[in-house]
């Protein structure tokens, strides 16, 4: 989940379509709470900050305004979906932690758990598949991102490529 939510704010700024993003520098993240726990019929969620670490250099603000990642086990299942519950900024020329509340929901995990989907290969990145939607501000302009069936081991590829495919322009 902290690896989704990281990308999903890297490739937000990415697609804002800011010429400094390229400047901009994701020093790390971690989580620093999950609490409120509730467990429902067949799912299970809870409210988590990640903290992260982040440099931008750029004379803009970054903004992700709503963000929802679905992400999707190997046969195809709904495995857990992440929601950002208030807006997540960075500000222009700066390093700073930015705070980031989500919700996660983990659908069935007791199927999941008894299924394997934790252990070997099942937990390998690879056999995830992440949807994104999100609304971004940079500045003034705002944009509707939406990605569908991204591997999520790729998910960091993606992001490269957008920046190679850029800088050949």
């Amino acid at each position: 989940m902290k690896r989704i939510l990281f990308l999903s704010f890297l490739l937000a700024m990415i697609l804002t379509g800011c010429n400094r993003y390229k400047e901009v520098i994701l020093h790390g993240y971690q989580p620093r709470s999950l609490e409120g726990m509730v467990f429902e019929k067949g799912s299970v969620s809870a409210r988590a900050i990640l903290d992260i670490d982040i440099e931008n250099p750029a004379a803009v603000r970054y903004s992700i305004e709503s963000l929802e990642a679905s992400v999707f086990n190997g046969k195809g299942d709904l495995f857990a979906t992440v929601t950002l519950e208030k807006p997540a900024c960075v500000e222009k020329l700066t390093r700073d932690t930015v705070s980031v509340p989500v919700t996660l929901h983990l659908s069935n995990p007791l199927a999941n758990i008894a299924s394997g989907i934790f252990s070997g290969e099942m937990s390998d990145a690879s056999s995830f598949s992440v949807n994104i939607e999100m609304d971004v501000k940079a500045g003034s302009i705002r944009r509707h991102i939406c990605k569908e069936a991204v591997p999520l081991d790729k998910l960091a590829d993606i992001l490269n490529n957008n920046r190679n495919q850029e800088d050949e322009n």
